[in-house]
């Protein structure tokens, strides 16, 4: 009997890995709450990522915690395509050597230093070099000019000997 009472408490309470908005603690969803509108659509992985910041979110100072709260609602703004760029930025800046990624975080604070319209002006002469840098489609021309490829098949057959190697036999 007391099995059976353990068993039905411990199924009581399953340790989710992917729980939903409405299964949270009040604590999460306030720390969690600019991710509420999407938190359904996010997969485990991600959830379980914002419920560790969660948990990391009491020890945080106010400082640092009001910085989570504004990337948070930053984040939330982004569409996909930003998002997957933001991810592989974030890798690229991962895999640098230490001395490196020192220097681009040093460049990072001094941009966030700089006036708003600055940092506009920056923007739109990063947007004009990636429209340059854009690969070129071909040209039908370019398309028309383009040699066929080579499909290997079987090896062709050794020439027929020339008549000066013929050895001849004598008629006899």
């Amino acid at each position: 009997m007391a099995l059976l009472f353990c068993c039905a408490a411990f199924a009581a309470t399953p340790a989710k890995k992917n729980p939903a908005w409405s299964d949270l603690t009040p604590e999460q969803q306030q720390t969690l709450k600019p991710l509420a509108g999407e938190w359904d659509t996010l997969d485990a992985p991600r959830r379980t990522k914002w419920l560790g910041i969660a948990k990391r979110y009491p020890a945080m100072t106010p400082t640092e915690q009001k910085r989570v709260q504004d990337r948070m609602a930053a984040w939330v703004k982004l569409t996909p395509d930003q998002r997957r760029a933001a991810r592989e930025q974030y890798r690229k800046i991962g895999k640098l050597p230490p001395a490196k990624r020192e220097v681009v975080s040093q460049q990072w604070a001094e941009y966030q230093q700089l006036p708003p319209e600055v940092k506009k002006n920056l923007a739109a002469e990063n947007r004009k070099k990636a429209d340059k840098l854009e690969p070129r489609k071909r040209t039908r021309t370019a398309n028309n000019n383009k040699k066929p490829p080579v499909i290997p098949g079987p090896p062709a057959p050794p020439p027929p000997p020339s008549p000066a190697s013929v050895i001849p036999t004598s008629a006899n």
